[in-house]
């Protein structure tokens, strides 16, 4: 039998839902009127706080629908063959005398056929849809008729078991009986669970009218391997053919529409076939869509190892779910993957995710028994909720530097080790991605113990029994209350709810601010959520704290229904403590920032950086401090110094979350030293700045570059301005400006072309003011094509090699270098003409 009733899991997925809310959820209670609670305390200042109460309700556990494991069915059916008693003088019918039995056996033979039922080997038959009709003999399931079958499902009472709601098949109770189903044509629809639990189905053909297969229609029928699927197929619903016998699956080119589970569950599949739609196609015996770029499904029955193709961007939503690989490889080409992608795929050991992958997608090897070794590159960014959870199998696992989130990713049992840092365990052995904040404060046990007194005195009053102070609950209220500093709320700054700190504890209260005892209690007592905790009947323990920071206080109480490891009040004393607080990297509760107090100094000056926790100014917190320059300035304990001029930033981070520092820029001055910096002006220098002592040189200074101009000189404004140079003296920091002019080059002109013996010609042309040189161009053709040039520094060349009784034309041009060290040609010369007579 399969699982339980799939439907009744995903009806039930609301209440379902509902009843978690309040595990561990917090009920909370209307805060009492802050002019009541002063004139019932007369101690109350404006900064006090009170807390919503919180009560844990009994624990519901539930898994995803389609990871429940297998169990029988609501409806368990009778075995065909039920064992014999030996025939021996030992063999015994209890309780029942002979005329009994038999008359017994004669009622139950009278009622065989009460329900209208036929005896074996006639026909069955009755509706199962409006105009569609069944009929089952010797084995053989017929549908037949015009329209759509009836969905069929059972729904029960998620705590109780009681079937509240069903609608059956006719043929529910002849279903190991039947070994083929045909369903006719002129039946449009075949609804949910209409053949599940078939255990001795072997054949299926679906008519040519069917149109869409519903969810779990087909599943668990092990012996199902003869399938037929119709032409006019376009939806396949989810799970359809889960636990069936299929070695092969043969889908009409007329299929539309595939859930994201509508073919798993296929254990002993080896290949799909389709003739290939626009929307889907087969390659390898392997189903895709989107032309080959999303892996849709993979064959479950196949085995050994594989490596997803590397055209294959996307992976769909549980592709390789049951399937039987003992190692995948998964390229850094894959950018999308679906949750629950290798769900219960019991035989993988091994997963490798290639460079290239950024996040890992929700229950991705959730339950994956075998599973041993899993490869994450960097550049992963997040690990998705129940990714690698009922994974008992993985041991250990690295996960680089880049992960900034995991969420409830991993067993408890699997060690996390990180490349970065930055992930902690809380109580309940759930990984987080955080930082340690240390907060040093009070703890007063002597108001703590105060409180117990008071608590009791008001359960005495109403004649319930005394809370006893549990020595666990007390130092997890204790806790609880360096937490509210950071964070002050029934969720812890983890980002969890405050039950995780201790599974002893079912109720809370919290409040802040008050300073006495007697104040905190006439407040939760005016506050009917929390009077509920306090005198609640079942409770028997309690853990009470009260911590001091910066004299404002903090209160909690813990509440259990468990027996206390009694904690004395002689046993304890106030004491000033530090606690390393777990909080969660999330914005919600990572809430530091810095301060300085200058970003202005002088050499010499100094400056205080403070740690801010949502605008509250904390000490001892355990941040890390640096000086991105420290010729400019230094830091140590929040004090910083400036050491030279220049400017330096200033980072604050925690322990394995540099990414989220937070950084201030300190700038230099010095009084006996002059900054220059230096404005390209529309150009580009490589030496931003440069320090010279006041009344001295300028020294050698940047040459900056600009394509088609050439630099003139630094000048003291962007246009106009004093032009500096390494002779001027500095009498103050200030900004240098670039100036240039558009590179240009006049054009050339030849003044002389001669024929000289020995087939030569002498060029010579006219100077040009700052070239660099002369390109000299001759040709044969007054075209120039098949050109030969000489670049000479001089204004004369001499042209050899020459064929005499040919005309040559000739044109000269001169070409100097930009700033940027590229040649700028001026317009070539008037071209001229000569022919080599000697």
């Amino acid at each position: 039998m399969r699982r339980k009733n799939i439907w009744l899991k995903k009806v039930l997925a609301v209440s379902v839902c509902a009843a978690m809310a309040f595990q561990p959820a917090v009920t909370f209670a209307e805060d009492f009127p802050e002019e009541s609670v002063q004139e019932a305390t007369g101690e109350v200042d404006e900064e006090t706080e009170i807390g919503d109460a919180a009560v844990k309700e009994p624990e519901v556990t539930e898994e995803p629908a389609e990871e429940m494991p297998e169990e029988p069915a609501e409806n368990t059916e009778i075995p065909d063959a039920v064992e014999e008693l030996p025939e021996n003088e030992d063999s015994q019918v209890e309780d029942l005398e002979p005329d009994a039995a038999a008359e017994s056996d004669m009622d139950d033979e009278d009622d065989l056929f009460s329900d209208g039922e036929t005896p074996d080997g006639e026909e069955k038959q009755g509706t199962c849809g409006k105009g569609v009709n069944w009929t089952l003999k010797d084995g053989i399931l017929t549908i037949s008729g015009n329209g759509e079958m009836d969905d069929f499902y059972v729904v029960a009472d998620f705590f109780t078991g009681e079937i509240t709601e069903e609608n059956l098949p006719g043929w529910n109770d002849y279903k190991d009986e039947i070994t083929e189903v045909y369903v006719e044509d002129g039946v449009t629809y075949i609804g949910t669970e209409a053949f599940m639990n078939c255990s001795n189905l072997k054949k299926a053909v679906v008519g040519n009218t069917v149109k869409t297969i519903e969810r779990d229609a087909f599943s668990d029928d092990p012996l199902l391997t003869d399938l037929a699927l119709g032409n006019s197929l376009e939806k396949i619903g989810e799970e359809v053919f889960w636990g069936a016998g299929l070695t092969k699956l043969v889908l009409p080119a007329s299929i539309k529409e595939l859930d994201g589970s509508s073919l798993s569950g296929l254990r002993s599949l080896q290949s799909f076939e389709m003739e290939e739609n626009s929307i889907y196609s087969v390659r390898d015996g392997i189903l895709y869509k989107d032309n080959g770029k999303t892996l849709l499904s993979f064959p479950g029955g196949r085995v050994g190892e594989y490596r997803i193709p590397e055209d294959v961007t996307s992976i769909a939503e549980k592709a390789f779910a049951y399937t039987s690989l003992t190692k995948v490889t998964i390229p850094g080409t894959v950018k999308k993957m679906g949750a629950y992608l290798f769900l219960c795929a019991e035989k993988i050991t091994t997963l490798i995710f290639e460079k290239g992958i950024k996040e890992i997608p929700d229950g991705c090897c959730y339950r994956d028994s075998v599973l041993e070794k899993v490869v994450i590159p960097e550049g992963v960014t997040s690990i998705g909720n129940g990714a690698f959870v009922r994974c008992p199998a993985l041991k250990e696992i690295m996960l680089p530097s880049t992960v900034a989130k995991i969420d409830d990713s991993f067993d408890s049992t699997t060690k996390i080790k990180s490349a970065g840092g930055g992930f902690y365990t809380i109580e309940d052995g759930t990984y987080i991605s955080s930082v340690k904040v240390n907060v040093r404060a009070k703890e007063c046990y002597a108001k703590a113990f105060e409180v117990l007194n008071l608590v009791n005195k008001e359960r005495k009053k109403r004649g319930l029994k005394a809370l006893t102070m549990d020595k666990s609950l007390l130092e997890t209220a204790m806790m609880r209350g360096f937490e509210n500093v950071l964070y002050y709320s029934h969720t812890r700054p983890c980002g969890k709810d405050c039950y995780t700190a201790n599974s002893k504890m079912y109720g809370e209260n919290i409040a802040a601010g008050t300073t006495t005892a007697s104040a905190v209690m006439n407040m939760w007592m005016n506050s009917e959520g929390h009077k509920a905790n306090i005198l609640g009947e079942d409770y028997q323990s309690i853990g009470i704290g009260c911590v001091c920071y910066n004299g404002y206080y903090y209160w909690v109480q813990c509440f259990s229904y468990d027996g206390a490891d009694k904690a004395t009040s002689s046993s304890y004393k106030d004491k000033t403590n530090d606690r390393k607080i777990v909080v969660s990297k999330d914005k919600e509760y990572y809430r530091a920032s810095l301060n300085v107090s200058a970003t202005s100094l002088k050499k010499g000056q100094t400056a205080t950086a403070t740690v801010l926790w949502d605008g509250m100014p904390m000490k001892n917190t355990g941040v890390v401090m640096k000086s991105s320059n420290t010729s400019v300035c230094t830091v140590k304990g929040g004090k910083i110094t400036a050491v030279g001029a220049g400017t330096a930033t200033i980072k604050m981070y925690f322990a394995g979350y540099e990414n989220g520092a937070s950084t201030r820029k300190i700038t230099v001055t010095d009084p006996s030293v002059a900054r220059l910096t230096f404005n390209p002006n529309g150009g580009t220098v490589t030496t931003k700045t440069k320090n010279v002592k006041v009344k001295a040189k300028a020294g050698t200074l940047p040459s900056p570059s600009r394509k088609g101009y050439t630099f003139t000189g630094w000048y003291t404004a962007k246009s106009g301005g004093t032009k500096v140079t390494a002779e001027t003296k500095i009498s103050k920091s200030q900004t240098l400006y670039a100036h240039w002019t558009k590179t240009t080059v006049s054009k050339a002109v030849i003044s002389k072309l001669t024929n000289t013996a020995g087939q030569k010609l002498n060029v010579s042309v006219n100077t040009i003011k700052g070239v660099r040189g002369y390109q000299f161009i001759y040709a044969e053709k007054s075209d120039f094509s098949g050109y030969k040039k000489v670049n000479s520094a001089k204004t004369s060349v001499t042209l050899s090699n020459l064929k005499k009784n040919k005309t040559y034309y000739v044109k000269v041009r001169g070409f100097k270098k930009d700033s940027a060290g590229n040649y700028v040609y001026g317009t070539y010369s008037t071209v001229k003409k000569i022919t080599v007579r000697k």
